[in-house]
């Protein structure tokens, strides 16, 4: 898989990836030398502490992200009390709710 990566080069030649990545084995790679300078606020190299900075950064992202799902919702007790009453006839009511909707339908209208 062909991937970009943005990189700086600096006037000895020496190259600095601006991103952590992780590769199964050595890979050939192709620099292309772009003529603009590198904007470098913000931009952290691409060492271990520096890897360590981002990954925590992407963690905190991610469980921004997710927090809503940890979040408790109503209850299916609080649910099915909002629910209005089935006044269904049990023979029109699904197999798996027949048996107790049967013994309610019976106990109310018989």
């Amino acid at each position: 898989m062909i991937r970009t990566i943005e990189a700086i080069i600096d006037e000895r030649g020496a190259g600095r990836l601006l991103e952590v990545i992780q590769l199964p084995a050595a890979r050939r790679a192709l620099v292309i030398i772009l003529e603009e300078e590198p904007a470098l606020h913000g931009i952290a190299p691409a060492s271990p502490r520096g890897a360590a900075l981002a990954a925590d950064e992407e963690r905190a992202k991610e469980e921004a992200a997710w927090s809503h799902l940890g979040q408790a919702g109503p209850s299916l007790e609080e649910i099915a009390g909002t629910l209005p009453a089935l006044d269904v006839p049990p023979e029109e009511m699904p197999a798996v709710a027949k048996e107790e909707r049967a013994r309610k339908w019976r106990s109310g209208h018989g």
